[in-house]
Formats: C-alpha cells, sequence, structure tokens
C-alpha cells in the first residue's frame, strides 16, 4: 500500500465550547455569515456532525438566519448553499472552511453505538471507528476547521490537545 502525505496544511482546528446546543448553533451561524460576507462562497463551507439530529438542527438556525444552505446531499455538484451532513457523509469531500458541530460526550463517541456493542473487543473496535470518524470530519478542511460543543465535551477531545 502507498501512503500519501497531503501537500494542504490549515490551521490549527479552533475549539469553541458553549453551555447550550443554542449558543453553539447561534455561534457557528454568525461565524459562516461573516465567512460568507468577506468573499466566502456559501458552497465552501460544511457543517459536519455524528448524527442526522445535530447537522438538521444546524441547518434550521442557518436557514433561520438567512444563510444560503444546500439541501442536497454533502458534497453534491453545483451546490449554492452552505453544505451539511454527516462524519459519514463527508468522507472524500473537501472544503474550504468546515464547522464539526456537536462534539459532545455522548455523541462523539457515540453512546448508543458503543453500549450496543456485545462484548469488550466489539466495544473497543467502535471506538477506534469513532475515532477515525471524527479524523475524517477534521482533515476536510482546506483552510480552517471549527471544532464546536455544548455542555460536556467529548473524550476525544483531549486527544486533540487543542486546550
Amino acid at each position: 500500500m502507498e501512503t500519501t502525505i497531503s501537500t494542504v496544511e490549515g490551521e490549527r482546528p479552533e475549539l469553541k465550547k458553549f453551555s447550550t446546543r443554542s449558543q453553539e448553533l447561534n455561534y457557528v451561524a454568525r461565524k459562516i455569515a461573516d465567512l460568507i460576507s468577506r468573499g466566502v462562497h456559501p458552497g465552501e463551507i460544511a457543517v459536519i456532525a455524528r448524527t442526522n439530529r445535530v447537522w438538521e438542527e444546524c441547518w434550521r438556525v442557518l436557514g433561520s438566519a438567512g444563510i444560503p444552505v444546500d439541501t442536497k446531499e454533502i458534497g453534491g455538484a453545483g451546490t449554492n448553499g452552505v453544505q451539511c451532513g454527516t462524519m459519514h457523509g463527508s468522507k472524500g469531500c473537501e472544503f474550504s472552511y468546515v464547522f464539526v458541530i456537536g462534539a459532545n460526550k455522548d455523541i462523539i463517541p457515540n453512546k448508543k453505538s458503543l453500549d450496543s456493542a456485545p462484548d469488550a473487543e466489539e466495544r473497543e473496535r467502535r471506538i477506534n471507528q469513532e475515532k477515525q470518524l471524527l479524523h475524517v470530519a477534521l482533515t476536510r478542511a482546506r483552510h480552517q476547521v471549527y471544532l464546536t460543543c455544548s455542555g460536556e465535551p467529548s473524550e476525544f477531545l483531549k486527544l486533540l490537545e487543542l486546550e
């Protein structure tokens, strides 16, 4: 197997923690509006979450703020709006700016997935899979990644050494 090294090196991810999901999503909407006002095309921005429920909440907040959001699957061609989707859906996609949202305990890693593991070995495999998913999401940006959480942060954030 051949090793590939990326020639793109962006800024270090920016971590923001909030007390509530509402504060988190409003921050994301303000930050995206600022990027667009500085000339970034909305289609060059992605919002990525571990679950559909989390990105769909953000999609509604962005739309309510008047930010153009795409209704197509993340990574679809010819997009005119901010793209929203899951970590799984973002595989193979690339954007200028990425917001990885909902990096909370019980979401990353996904509590439901871990709790349903039949044994310790499978649980460990799923934890590693969750780490890989977070890595995928964090490596979709050419320029900047914004990582956000509300409430209790994911234990994985300690591994990133962003604090």
